[in-house]
Order: structure tokens, then C-alpha cells, then sequence
């Protein structure tokens, strides 16, 4: 079988490889600073095992993605030189050399460029404003508390502290870092396609085949990894706005007890019928707490399903995922 290769060509494409494996690096460092705290606080508190979880799993894969692709553009310079060399001791082997040559050098590497590098992506993430709305009911909320308790209601200070308790801020910041490690990934991949669609044009043979097929897995794990990054993002975006919306509402329906309890306590002095419109308008007070479980349900059903995305995510980054790295061979 005749192989045609031109060296320049596969010298090039090695080097696009062997970026590819720079900017996952990158990706790697960009995980590990700001990807690297799960504690949101209470009102989050659902995902927070899983989550934490993730993100080493993530680290540790654009790792093992930076060492593999870097191994894997070694590997075709190692092919390039067996190739230009005519020498068949040592080649990769993902590019063991092929018996019967036809090898050309023009000198230029055409359509190997990056349209942009994945690193350039990797900007310091933002949270974009987003926190928690402020409590401030003042005292006469105290006071109703203190009548609902009498009357067999829960304490509300204690629970609205507990349920809006959070970090929403941080949590939208790594909202930033997802996507933007997502935007990385997605211009690996693309480089990577764009450099394997070049080098088919200038390179046949059994080797040429066997490092099309690898980097064509790399292309779909990559691909894979782009998608669960870009899905973890939206999903902790929507969290996040969820539990915005739920401390709001939440803060909402306090006041609106209040102002249900506030005046019914005007005519609580009426003999009897005063004190009776008190006690009543109190328990229906209670009956609107109450209701906003509903509006918790929404928020609770929504950090159910992050936490099963999590866990299918935990197969996407491993490294036994991956392609694997290339090794030496005779």
C-alpha cells in the first residue's frame, strides 16, 4: 500500500494537538479556582453533596484531557520525523509508520490555525448582581410572630432565616465559570475538527486512518464534556433565579400576614367578636404560610433534578472516558 504524507502538513497538525492540550490545561487551572467551593448555603443546601462531588471529577479530567491530547501531538511529531526520516524504529502508536512511502515536505502547514484558542475564553467569571433579597419586617413582625406561636403556628423568623439562607452570589459567579469553561471546551473541539479535516487532505494510509478514528473519539468526548458543562451551568443559573424568586416570594407572604394579622388586631378591643376576628384572621394566616409549600415544591423539584444531572454527569468526567493517552511502541 503507497502512503502519502506531507510532513509540514502533519508537523502542523501535531502542533494544533498539541495546543489543544494547552488550553484544556488552562481549563484545568480555570476549574481549580473557581470551581472549587459547593457551600452555597441553606437555601441550595439540596445539591450540595453532589455538586461538591463534581467538581474534582471535573478538574481531574480537563487534566487528564491536557496530558492526553499533549501525549497525542507528541506522538505525530514523533510520526512526522519517522516519516521524514525514513526511519521505522520508533513511531507512535497512533501513527505507526506504513511500509511503502510517497513523502513530500513543501515546508507549509495549510489550515492548521485556530480560529481562537479555548484559553481566550476563560475570562474571570461574574455574578452579574444576583443576591438574595434583605429581610427587614420590623418590629410589629416580631410581635405577630409571638401571637402565631400562641396560637399554635410555627416561629417564622426561624424558618424564613433558615429557608432564604444562602450564597446566591456565589453560586451565579460559578454560573460564569461553567459556561465559560463550556465556550472553551466547544473551541478545543472545533480546532480539533477543523485541523483533522485539513490533515486528511495530505495524509492517507493505515496510520492516517487509525489517527483519524482516535481523534474522532476525542472529538465526541470533548463534545460530551462541552455539553455537561454548558448544562451544569444553565442548571445552576435556574437555580439560582429560583431561589431569588422563592426568597421573594417568601419575604411576600410574611408581609402579607403581617397585614392580615396587623388588622384584625385593630379590632381584637371589640368584646368577643373582636377578639374572635383576631384568633381567625391569625389561623388563616397560617393557612397562607402554609400554601407557599407549594411554591417551595416548584424550587425543591427543580434541585431534585440538578442533583440527578449531577450524577449522570459523574460518567462524563472520568478518565476512563477519555481516549485513551498514546504510547510508545516498535
Amino acid at each position: 500500500m503507497v502512503v502519502s504524507v506531507e510532513v509540514s502538513d502533519l508537523r502542523g497538525w501535531s502542533k494544533q494537538v498539541s495546543r489543544a492540550g494547552a488550553d484544556m490545561y488552562a481549563g484545568n487551572d480555570y476549574a481549580e479556582k473557581y470551581l472549587n467551593d459547593a457551600n452555597f448555603g441553606k437555601i441550595l443546601e439540596l445539591i450540595t453533596g453532589e455538586y461538591r462531588e463534581l467538581l474534582p471529577k471535573v478538574q481531574t479530567t480537563l487534566d487528564t484531557d491536557g496530558e492526553r491530547l499533549r501525549k497525542s501531538g507528541l506522538a505525530l511529531e514523533y510520526a512526522a520525523d519517522d516519516y521524514h526520516q525514513r526511519d521505522h524504529n520508533f513511531a507512535s502508536e497512533i501513527a505507526k509508520a506504513d511500509g511503502s512511502l510517497a513523502v513530500t515536505d513543501d515546508g507549509v502547514a495549510s489550515g492548521f490555525e485556530d480560529v481562537t484558542t479555548g484559553a481566550s475564553h476563560l475570562m474571570p467569571p461574574t455574578s452579574n448582581g444576583q443576591q438574595l433579597p434583605e429581610v427587614s419586617l420590623g418590629m410589629l413582625f416580631d410581635t405577630i410572630c409571638d401571637v402565631i406561636i400562641k396560637v399554635g403556628g410555627p416561629d417564622i423568623r426561624q424558618s424564613l432565616t433558615s429557608f432564604i439562607a444562602g450564597d446566591v452570589s456565589k453560586a451565579a459567579t460559578q454560573v460564569s465559570a461553567w459556561q465559560h469553561l463550556a465556550s472553551c471546551a466547544e473551541t478545543v473541539r472545533q480546532n480539533l475538527e477543523r485541523g483533522q479535516t485539513a490533515i486528511t487532505k495530505t495524509w492517507t494510509g493505515n496510520a492516517a486512518t487509525a489517527q483519524s478514528a482516535y481523534f474522532q473519539r476525542w472529538n465526541g468526548s470533548i463534545g460530551g464534556q462541552k455539553s455537561a458543562l454548558e448544562q451544569m451551568g444553565n442548571y445552576l443559573k435556574d437555580a439560582v433565579e429560583q431561589a431569588v424568586s422563592f426568597a421573594q416570594v417568601t419575604i411576600d407572604i410574611v408581609k402579607t400576614v403581617i397585614s392580615l394579622v396587623s388588622a384584625a388586631w385593630s379590632n381584637a378591643a371589640i368584646p368577643l367578636w373582636g377578639q374572635w376576628k383576631a384568633i381567625k384572621t391569625v389561623k388563616e394566616a397560617i393557612t397562607t404560610l402554609n400554601s407557599a409549600r407549594k411554591v417551595l415544591m416548584v424550587f425543591m423539584n427543580l434541585l431534585k433534578s440538578i442533583v440527578d444531572f449531577i450524577k449522570a454527569s459523574y460518567l462524563v468526567f472520568t478518565s476512563e472516558s477519555l481516549p485513551p493517552a498514546p504510547t510508545a511502541g516498535g
